[in-house]
């Protein structure tokens, strides 16, 4: 069973939702807003800020020389591509055994003594439970006055992500919304799914319950689960009242504040025999501008000011970075600059 929704009328649909929501007062603690330092990239600032990251934790800004010749245009990297590759080649890893046996440096935004030992192993182990920073998330710091508690807050952002997923996917995108009923021997059920169709996730399946054919395409999942804390936002985005949304503190395990959801699901063809997880990584490596971390950069783009992503260190990319209004903000500074803003817009 399928309803075809054009992108436009899901976003009309979405716009009215959120035009109906109410604004009003919650109680809350009394908190601090988080400082701007200057010492700091916006990146770290940022892990700073949300609790992902304490000072002398893990991740860290790594320092490079600025160019004597670097004008103010050059520091953009889509201007200077001197200045692009001297950034770049300071936060590529080279060498994988070497830099494990501790012959290279480590990755920019991962400190010494993080890098070393069996913490670069955990980095790239298979585990189940990994700690928050070694985990790619979405971070939000909701004004307090665009809800009237944390569920209707938690209501809002969802509405929002909805509308900024539309807009982040690329002009051939196509969207259906699809029913999957089924009965069974034990008895019956219903599942709605957003299927994106174009590109990359045409060589994807979406996973049906009780059939053999699902539809080609990726499964859009947009979603808020749990409530916000409630704290102040950072003193750049005003030190006022907050909802905040966090999956999880530095190294706490738990219960976090609010999960914030928003990917392309991939899956090869259904009902196969086993899992065939060489397909489904092939899936994801052809996926192109529908790929996971290219979706959350262009969310991030049709989001507000208050809300970023964290992009953790693997072990095909080591080097952690944010991503921020449509743009890359890397854990890198200029020696002995006060801007420390270094970015790559794609």
């Amino acid at each position: 069973m399928y309803m075809n929704l054009t992108k436009p009328l899901l976003l009309s649909l979405f716009t009215f939702i959120l035009s109906g929501c109410l604004t009003g007062n919650v109680k809350q603690q009394e908190q601090v807003s988080y400082q701007y330092n200057p010492e700091h990239s916006l990146a770290l600032n940022f892990m700073l800020a949300s609790g992902t990251m304490v000072d002398d934790g893990e991740i860290k800004d790594a320092e490079i020389d600025k160019p004597e010749s670097a004008s103010s245009e050059a520091l953009d990297f889509q201007q200077a591509q001197a200045t692009r590759n001297l950034a770049v080649d300071a936060i590529s890893l080279h060498d994988g055994i070497s830099t494990l046996a501790g012959l290279r440096p480590p990755p920019a935004g991962v400190s010494s003594g993080f890098h070393g030992g069996m913490m670069l192993l955990s980095l790239f182990a298979n585990k189940p439970r990994k700690p928050i920073f070694l985990r790619s998330h979405f971070v939000a710091f909701m004004p307090k006055d665009m809800a009237r508690n944390q569920v209707e807050a938690a209501e809002v952002l969802r509405e929002m992500l909805q509308v900024a997923a539309l807009k982040a996917l690329p002009v051939d995108a196509e969207v259906n919304h699809v029913v999957n009923e089924w009965k069974g021997l034990i008895g019956k059920g219903r599942k709605e799914h957003d299927v994106v169709t174009g590109g990359g996730c045409n060589n994807s399946y979406v996973m049906f319950h009780g059939k053999e054919d699902g539809p080609v395409g990726c499964k859009m999942v947009i979603d808020v689960l749990g409530e916000p804390g409630i704290t102040k936002s950072p003193s750049w985005l005003g030190g006022e009242d907050a909802y905040f949304f966090h999956p999880e503190k530095y190294k706490r395990k738990g219960p976090g504040e609010g999960l914030i959801i928003a990917r392309l699901d991939v899956s090869e063809k259904p009902n196969t025999g086993w899992p065939d997880l060489d397909k489904r990584d092939e899936i994801i490596t052809g996926l192109g501008e529908y790929s996971p971390e290219k979706f959350a950069l262009r969310i991030s783009e049709h989001m507000p000011n208050w809300f970023y992503v964290y992009i953790a260190p693997t072990k095909n990319d080591p080097v952690p970075k944010i991503l921020y209004q449509g743009e890359e903000y890397y854990f890198v500074k200029w020696k002995n600059e006060s801007d420390n803003n270094i970015t790559r817009k794609l």
